[in-house]
């Protein structure tokens, strides 16, 4: 477990609140680790009927932490990533998922809100995948399916209603070719 990632249960919801603000919520192995830990536990607790992700501060969160992962890339760091763990958690999770979002969703930040049932945006919320300018390669359903192709509308500033509610492509409901999502 890690103090940066808080979590809360009360009335059926698990709060899950990335906690780093002086490193913008950026992801550790660690609180990745965490995060997945209480996903598998909200699969199994019956009070649980909700899990909601939301950052503290000012933003949602920065992605990965880059030290951290270069750690691990260098050797420098033996433990096993956490971070497919995480996304395969959001992926196979039965309870909704829902992500407040303000701020800067950066990355894995982003992607994790293609998991999600609903996403709520504040009007701050900058939603970004910047891997081909880091040389990176897009990880799960950051890379282009029929979903992440019709996300793109809605992760433009230009385009994002605050709550999402258009049942035939929603992150984890995704049927393409029954019309064109709708214009806010």
């Amino acid at each position: 477990m890690t103090e940066h990632v808080k979590t809360e249960i009360a009335a059926g919801i698990m709060t899950l609140t990335l906690a780093r603000p002086d490193k913008m919520n950026a992801l550790s192995n660690a609180m990745y680790s965490a995060m997945s830990d209480e996903l598998e536990r909200a699969e199994k607790d019956p009070a649980v009927r909700v899990v909601l992700f939301q950052g503290d501060g000012d933003n949602f969160t920065a992605g990965n932490d880059l030290a951290d992962f270069s750690a691990q890339a260098s050797g420098k760091d033996t433990s096993e990533s956490q971070a497919h763990r995480f996304i395969g958690n959001l992926g196979k999770a039965t309870r909704p998922l829902i992500a407040a979002v303000q701020g800067n969703a950066v990355g894995v930040g982003t992607t994790m809100l293609l998991h999600c049932d609903l996403v709520f945006l504040a009007d701050t919320a900058k939603l970004m995948t910047p891997f081909v300018n880091l040389a990176l390669v897009p990880e799960d359903t950051s890379a282009p399916t029929p979903c992440s192709r019709w996300a793109n509308l809605w992760m433009q500033p230009r385009h994002s209603p605050a709550v999402w509610p258009t049942p035939w492509c929603r992150p984890r409901n995704c049927a393409p070719g029954r019309g064109k999502p709708p214009r806010h």
